[in-house]
């Protein structure tokens, strides 16, 4: 034992004898924290309007520490919890305090190191502060050659200096096993495509300017004709364009911007804008030499002899960033693309025909498939067919996805007669006993899938069935998504293995259940915030989506950006005009994902409806126009009831059961002193004076068994009376729970 003490460092044995154990710090006592937690709910207290039993809300004592101010600056916070009325002021301090972000100092604030929030990170140890001795030293190598040159004798002495790690990295710590990252500062503009484009074709830039203008996603990319060459389709669409002619400018930048604004604004007449563009303009063939900031040089329309292409692309692979890489490699010998964007770079180069730079990065991929690359890289290919690499992919994913279990598994039962495998392991057993062609298998795996389709499997079961053609499997998970994506695994983080293409197929399927329009919207919001955090384990709460997709830049919406524009078909496939709570809309508005013109046409959509006596004269399809709701019966009572209101008329959904056990299920108008309409529901609804509406409706009910019952697409006119006021019942005589019952609905033009 004296042995084992000598051994022990004196620093070692001092703190073990010297620790530190702070103190719990003492909560903060109500009365210091009331002003605080006053001023903070005052604008939502304030914004949240008329209270039901009208009480005016509590307001903090005035105090001398305490002052409450009855009037305050543009740039305050609203402290004052009263009902905002018709207060425009007040109503913009209060909106502007709920929405005002952190800024720097505060976020440095809130995470910088102090006891409270870094006591409990490990609970069975004291919290210690960092002090220098903590951090890490490196250790430097003098280089041999030091001692010849002069001045170098002190440090030839000793060949080696401690250096002190700096106390808060600014980054990541570059590892030495993997190619150093390129350093970007936080502040640095993000390149534009533009300016991609122009570090790419740099060196053929000349005294005589770009002579090809090609007009492609929403872009002029000036173009020199000898580079066009290598590009098929370019070329082809070069000798079909007419002959260069010279191009107009405008006399100065306020000119151009004057006409630019007189040409969008719809208030001035076809004439007035053809006048303002004559006396704006200048023709390109003045005389006289121009220097550099001379208009026609930096005016849209400058003046050259050019020759002006078209090309239309509307694939999402190809953003204006891989457009402009593509372009830009026309001016190179050698590739020179970034593995980042060498999938969307494929796809503009296949656009354009660049048979080398296709070539190019088609061995680029092959050199860097990897666990991060293999599913983009493998789409890209498939659909550009670059067969060598997508051979490749699918070979590495089965080297990478089959587990030595999974495998092991399928040998040994080559030697039982009944099948005898985990249900943790049934798709890998089913992708090894494909690998070496065991039919019974296979058969027995799928019989067990079948049985056991959850939230927490069918993604798994399903890309596992698809890949290896069970395609019984594959259609029982389909009709279990169409019955509970939005209602079960919408709240699960299982969500994020849905795949894009197959979440797209079942939210264009007629026989989706949809318990009202927003779960469509806000379903696809969280698997989109999953695929941009991968590294998430828990499920999002809704304020922490909203946070995160509000935190990103104003500069257009996110489906406008170049990364996601591919996730716009996905949400055509919401039926906005379905969402009419105020809240609902605001919330979208607040994550900035849809692009502002379709909620604005949202908006005039529904007060044109309101204006029109309810009718939804932009919808013509039932089928994707329709406003979808519907609830569902799991157990006794079999009853349920829900108030569908739209456009000032308001339905009652109902599911009853009747004395010989049959289900009734049918919907009716309710009056406007209805007693089933609630306060909250009657408080901001409108209510139409319309004595009768036609209304296009569809019931529809469907069970797990694949079992359905439809009333098909009625026209009826739905009136205020009990006999004209009821739509036609569906019975449903077999009950096997869950039911899953829809009602889709639409107001055609009166």
């Amino acid at each position: 034992m004296a042995e084992v003490s000598r051994n022990v460092p004196p620093q070692l044995s001092r703190m073990s004898t010297t620790s530190y154990f702070p103190t719990i710090p003492r909560g903060v006592p109500k009365a210091a924290i009331s002003y605080s937690q006053s001023v903070n709910e005052a604008p939502y207290t304030a914004l949240m309007g008329v209270i039901v039993d009208g009480r005016y809300p509590e307001r903090h004592a005035v105090t001398p520490r305490c002052r409450v101010r009855k009037q305050v600056g543009g740039t305050n916070r609203w402290r004052l919890p009263d009902s905002l009325g018709s207060d425009l002021l007040g109503s913009r301090q209060a909106i502007k305090s709920i929405n005002m972000p952190y800024n720097s100092n505060m976020i440095n604030i809130i995470t910088a190191e102090n006891p409270q929030s870094s006591l409990h990170l490990e609970a069975d140890r004291p919290y210690v502060f960092h002090q220098v001795v903590d951090r890490p030293v490196t250790v430097s190598q003098v280089p041999s050659t030091a001692s010849s040159k002069p001045g170098f004798g002190l440090l030839s002495r000793e060949s080696t200096v401690l250096v002190r790690a700096p106390s808060r990295l600014r980054g990541p710590t570059p590892s030495t096993s993997g190619p150093i990252r390129k350093f970007i500062p936080a502040n640095a503009r993000p390149a534009t495509p533009k300016d991609i484009f122009l570090y790419h074709s740099k060196k053929s830039q000349s005294f005589i300017g770009p002579d090809v203008v090609l007009k492609c996603l929403g872009m002029d990319w000036e173009l020199h004709r000898p580079y066009l060459q290598k590009s098929e389709v370019l070329s082809q669409l070069l000798k079909q364009a007419g002959e260069p002619h010279m191009q107009k400018y405008y006399r100065n930048p306020a000119s151009e911007t004057l006409d630019t604004y007189i040409k969008k604004n719809n208030v001035y007449s076809n004439e007035y804008k053809d006048i303002s563009n004559r006396l704006s303009m200048v023709e390109g063939d003045e005389e006289g030499p121009k220097k550099l900031d001379h208009p026609a040089h930096t005016s849209e329309k400058r003046i050259s002899s050019v020759t002006m292409i078209k090309l239309d692309i509307k694939d999402p692979l190809i953003t204006k960033t891989a457009m402009a890489v593509a372009l830009g490699n026309l001016y190179h010998d050698e590739l020179d693309v970034d593995l980042e964007d060498v999938a969307n770079v494929l796809a503009a180069s296949s656009q354009i025909g660049y048979k080398a730079l296709q070539n190019g990065c088609a061995r680029l991929m092959l050199n860097n498939i990897s666990y991060k690359t293999v599913c983009r890289y493998h789409h890209a290919c498939t659909k550009y067919q670059q067969e060598e690499v997508v051979k490749a992919c699918e070979r590495w994913l089965e080297l990478n996805l089959l587990p030595e279990v999974a495998m092991a598994v399928a040998l040994g039962n080559l030697y039982h007669d009944e099948l005898d495998v985990d249900l943790e392991d049934v798709a890998n057993v089913l992708a090894a006993s494909s690998q070496i062609g065991y039919k019974a298998l296979q058969n027995g795996c799928a019989r067990l899938m079948l049985n056991n389709i959850s939230y927490k499997t069918v993604c798994r079961y399903h890309h596992a069935c698809t890949k290896y053609q069970q395609e019984e499997v594959v259609k029982a998970c389909e009709r279990w998504l169409e019955l509970n994506l939005l209602p079960e695994l919408s709240n699960q983080i299982y969500l994020r293995e849905i795949s894009m293409e197959l979440l797209q197929k079942i939210l264009k399927s007629n026989r989706l259940y949809v318990p009202n329009e927003y779960t469509v919207y806000r379903t696809l919001s969280y698997w989109l915030f999953l695929q941009l955090n991968s590294s998430i384990q828990l499920m999002p709460s809704h304020s922490t989506v909203l946070s995160y997709f509000n935190s990103l830049p104003k500069t257009g919406s996110f489906l406008e950006r170049d990364d996601g524009q591919i996730y716009g078909p996905l949400f055509s496939a919401v039926r906005l005009q379905g969402v009419t709570d105020t809240n609902q809309i605001r919330d979208m508005q607040l994550m900035n994902i849809l692009p502002q013109s379709q909620l604005i046409d949202l908006l005039t959509q529904h007060y044109h409806a309101l204006q029109g006596g309810g009718d939804m004269s932009a919808l013509k399809h039932f089928n994707t126009g329709a406003i979808r709701q519907g609830f569902i019966i799991d157990e006794e009572p079999h009853y349920h009831s829900e108030v569908l209101s739209i456009h000032g008329f308001h339905f009652e959904l109902k599911a009853a059961r009747n004395a010989i056990g049959q289900l009734s299920i049918y919907m009716q108008r309710l009056k406007p002193g209805d007693p089933i309409l609630s306060f909250r529901q009657c408080e901001r609804h409108t209510f139409s004076i319309r004595t009768d509406r036609e209304v296009r409706y569809c019931i529809m009910v469907q069970d797990s068994v694949d079992d359905l019952k439809t009333t098909g697409i009625v026209s009826q006119k739905f009136g205020l009376g009990e006999k004209v006021g009821k739509s036609e019942i569906l019975q449903q005589d077999k009950i096997r729970t869950p039911l899953y019952i829809s009602f889709s609905l639409l107001f055609p033009a009166s």
